[in-house]
This record gives C-alpha cells, sequence and structure tokens, in this order.
C-alpha cells in the first residue's frame, strides 16, 4: 500500500517497513513500556541489532520512533507533539528508515 502525506510517498510494501515493523510494533515491546514508562524504552526491543541501530539515531528520530510504535501516536500527532511540520517528521522517518536498514 502507497501512502500520500501532505505530497510524500510512503510505501508501506517496502520489505524495510516490514522488518522494522515486525521487530518495533511487536505486542511484547509495547507491553513492556505500558507497564513501567520509566524504564530505558530501547532496551524492550529485545533485538539488539535494532537496538543498536535506534541508539544510533539523533534524539529527535528516537523520540518519534517512541511516538509512533509505543506511544501509538499518529503522525500528525507526532508532528504537533514535537512543534514540526508534517514534511520535516517525514523526512525524518525516510532517513531513519535507510539509516535502520543496516541494523536488520
Amino acid at each position: 500500500m502507497t501512502e500520500f502525506i501532505n505530497g510524500i510517498t510512503f510505501d508501506e510494501n517496502d520489505s524495510l517497513s516490514a522488518v522494522i515493523d515486525s521487530i518495533l510494533a511487536a505486542p511484547g515491546v509495547r507491553k513492556v513500556y505500558a507497564a513501567n514508562s520509566d524504564i530505558d524504552w530501547i532496551m524492550t526491543i529485545g533485538n539488539k541489532d535494532m537496538q543498536d541501530g535506534i541508539k544510533e539515531l539523533p534524539p529527535v528520530e528516537q523520540e518519534i520512533v517512541k511516538l509512533y510504535f509505543l506511544d501509538g501516536k499518529s503522525l500528525i500527532d507526532i508532528a504537533s507533539d514535537l512543534d514540526m511540520p508534517l514534511e520535516l517528521l517525514c523526512g525524518h522517518i525516510k532517513s531513519m528508515r535507510v539509516r535502520l536498514m543496516f541494523y536488520v
């Protein structure tokens, strides 16, 4: 499925998206985080390579990952929370996919 957000295209069928989603959207990750949101959420992922990849991301991109996968926020809500234009948020997401590709 291809998604268009403010003229920016995201292909949700690319293999990288599927791998990242399967790791970060695993029910156990969100459950552990929900039980104690004060813990280091990156360590709850349970995939050493992905943990390393996320630790290498800039702090704003780590926050985007947390807000999307663990807090379940929409892209519009994340952009609002971070006081960031949606286009810039989408640019961060594309950049993250490229960087995380080396860890999956």
